[in-house]
């Protein structure tokens, strides 16, 4: 028989208080670094309703959606979409923060990318390509040469129209 426990009940483990202590409290030679790790590691590099908006973009033109990192719970992951249409797959990151794009980036998406045809073999035999799509054109003047010079990167800016 199921019912209501009552907050004495001693069969299950009592989750520790949390501590109220603000993390600004963080003193020392290296307290700026570290609450701005702190902070990188909270924020989100994209917003779910943007990865949505792009899904469905991508729908739209006959693609199919495999939405990886809301499905998998990776908000950090660097592969935010994988879409197919016949023998072409992209992978996708969704950036909509006002961050430039670096070069450090791409080779780090690269890296990431490699590492996900690596799990999943069955991509290995279709033709991938990494994209970044953007609400607006921020890339470093390196990583625009680079994108330009490759032909398996590219960018794609996307936005909601005002309508």
């Amino acid at each position: 028989v199921f019912g209501k426990s009552s907050a004495s009940d001693s069969n299950f483990p009592q989750l520790p208080k949390p501590n109220n202590i603000p993390i600004t409290n963080i003193t020392g030679s290296n307290a700026k670094e570290t609450l701005e790790t702190l902070k990188r590691i909270h924020e989100e590099p994209h917003s779910e309703a943007y990865c949505s908006f792009v899904s469905d973009y991508y729908r739209q033109l006959g693609y199919t959606v495999w939405e990886y990192s809301k499905e998998k719970a990776l908000m950090q992951s660097e592969i935010h979409l994988v879409i197919k249409q016949e023998q072409n797959i992209l992978l996708i990151q969704c950036r909509d923060d006002n961050e430039n794009l670096s070069r450090e980036d791409i080779s780090s998406f690269e890296i990431t990318s490699g590492e996900f045809i690596e799990q999943n073999q069955i991509f290995e035999n279709y033709n991938i390509k990494l994209v970044y799509t953007m609400k607006t054109l921020q890339l470093e003047e390196s990583a625009y040469k680079y994108i330009k010079s490759s032909n398996n990167i590219d960018y794609e800016i996307l936005k909601k129209s005002a309508n």
